[in-house]
């Protein structure tokens, strides 16, 4: 990756795509944190109803 005889402006190119990288990882990471702060208000009832959703209905 880097070389002795890389210069200057190679090297500055790749510190651009290093940190627009690191950009697009936190614009991720933004995003799981919103989206997880969304499910931390969401109602225990919608919670409960949502996790019965998954277990077989009772037979009588």
């Amino acid at each position: 990756m880097l070389g002795q005889d890389m210069d200057a402006e190679a090297l500055r190119e790749l510190v651009r795509g290093k940190i627009m990288e690191i950009d697009e990882r936190i614009a991720a990471m933004r995003s799981i944190q919103k989206l997880l702060a969304g499910l931390l208000q969401t109602p225990n009832e919608e919670v409960h109803d949502y996790l019965k959703s998954f277990h077989p209905a009772d037979k009588e």
